[in-house]
């Protein structure tokens, strides 16, 4: 038999204990008609087993960034951070993260949670440009920079549909943000001044 790549991977986030108990929520909850169609387990496991098993699983993620046989990554079209883990496989598990994240992700109700919660750890950790920053974003793309990062709460809706869904919404952030960015640099004459001085047009639009 030959070998096979194996991956799994799950939203990265920050796991406190209020978390974890969210977490244990829904495996709490789970009952044998609520259980999804396909799961990395025996069909025949007993949902108290099962339980356990996913509390244990639960149990591992705070600590989940700095296992040696997981790294983080970037998904196209997925809207947060994963981990990831896996390898090489000869019909048993790659790793023990592999393991315990598969298990995880056969759960919608966990995903999303966790999807959620990257979201939200992602956006705390960017850093808002300063009155200063912003007068050299006034113009051109920083524009855009400033716009997206202002507004990324209102935003996250965003992160699920298709790129031209993407773009115009973006245009409407910044069409939103024009009167404040003016209103930040001192008004309208002194936006049009910095747009000259840093390349612009000088029209008093946002490019």
């Amino acid at each position: 038999m030959g070998a096979d790549f194996l991956y799994a991977t799950l939203p990265s986030c920050d796991i406190t204990p209020e978390r974890q108990a969210q977490l244990r929520e829904i495996v709490d909850a789970l009952t044998p008609e609520t259980l999804p169609d396909f799961m990395p387990f025996p069909d025949d496991i007993d949902i108290e087993e099962l339980k356990t098993a996913l509390f244990a699983n639960i149990a591992l993620l705070p600590d989940m960034g700095n296992f040696s046989d997981v790294s983080t990554v970037e998904v196209e079209d997925v809207p947060c951070q994963q981990y990831i883990s896996g390898g090489m496989t000869w019909g048993d598990s790659p790793t023990a993260s592999y393991d315990c994240m598969d298990e995880l992700r056969a759960f919608p109700a966990i995903v999303a949670l966790m999807e959620k919660w990257s979201l939200e750890d992602h956006s705390k950790h960017w850093v808002l440009p300063t009155e200063e920053r912003l007068l050299k974003l006034a113009s051109h793309a920083g524009v855009a920079e400033v716009a997206i990062k202002q507004h990324f709460p209102e935003m996250e809706a965003v992160l699920n549909t298709n790129i031209l869904e993407q773009l115009e919404l973006a245009l409407k952030a910044l069409q939103m943000l024009q009167g404040e960015v003016i209103e930040a640099v001192g008004g309208p004459e002194r936006y049009v001044q910095l747009q000259k001085v840093m390349g612009g047009k000088g029209d008093g639009q946002i490019p």
